[in-house]
């Protein structure tokens, strides 16, 4: 039997003794310190965001654009007041969608080797996985031979033609 130095057995022992960190997304938009309910908390959370006091986590930036119009900015506040105050109703999280994509259709002056690059309106799964079934580019009705990157945020993928 191999003998463990005692660094590497306090080591193992602290590791199995620390405790098992989940960590959950919000249930609706707005609640940013993802405790299921939304109240002042979250708005004073969003305002330090927006005053450059204290940003949010990248992942959960995202889900302080309550206004869903892809900008965190004061309308947001304004929309999160209003459910916490019940003038507006809270709404369950919306489907991911596509924000925007650059380059756009039609748009002059890209070059062949030009990335593709595509915004989300919120992170994709933690379990998302691309293929190239789900994210390619054709020309002259062929596939082109290309690798997608997802962002570490899961908020933008890249398609980069080979």
């Amino acid at each position: 039997m191999m003998k463990l130095p005692r660094p590497f057995l306090a080591l193992t022992a602290l590791i199995l003794l620390l405790p098992t960190v989940s960590i959950a997304l919000p249930d609706f938009l707005g609640d940013l310190n993802e405790d299921g309910v939304l109240n002042v908390q979250d708005v004073v959370l969003a305002v330090n965001h927006l005053q450059q006091v204290d940003y949010l986590p990248q992942g959960l930036a995202a889900y302080a654009d309550v206004s869903r119009d892809g900008a965190v900015n004061s309308l947001d506040v304004e929309a999160m007041v209003d459910r916490i105050l019940e003038r507006a109703p809270l709404e369950a999280l919306p489907l991911t969608t596509i924000l925007s994509a650059s380059p756009v259709n039609g748009e002059g002056g890209v070059a062949v080797t030009r990335e593709t690059v595509v915004r989300f309106s919120l992170p994709l799964a933690e379990n998302t996985v691309l293929t190239n079934d789900d994210f390619y580019a054709t020309f002259a009705g062929e596939r082109l031979l290309s690798r997608i990157e997802l962002s570490s945020d899961r908020m933008k993928a890249t398609l980069f033609y080979q």
